[in-house]
């Protein structure tokens, strides 16, 4: 797999964390805030693992 495409992969694993988190804390109630935190983590490294591997 090139760099390009496990960068994207990776961008696209932190963007579905991200829009779960938006989810649990927006949509359910009542709101899922450690689960929301477990994912915005999530989305964070994932993003990170992005940038290292550009």
């Amino acid at each position: 797999m090139s760099d390009s495409k496990m960068v994207r992969e990776w961008f696209r694993y932190a963007h579905s964390d991200l829009r779960t988190a938006k989810h649990m804390f927006n949509d359910v109630d009542p709101k899922e805030t450690e689960i929301s935190c477990f994912h915005c983590q999530q989305c964070a490294e994932k993003a990170l693992k992005a940038y290292l591997v550009s």
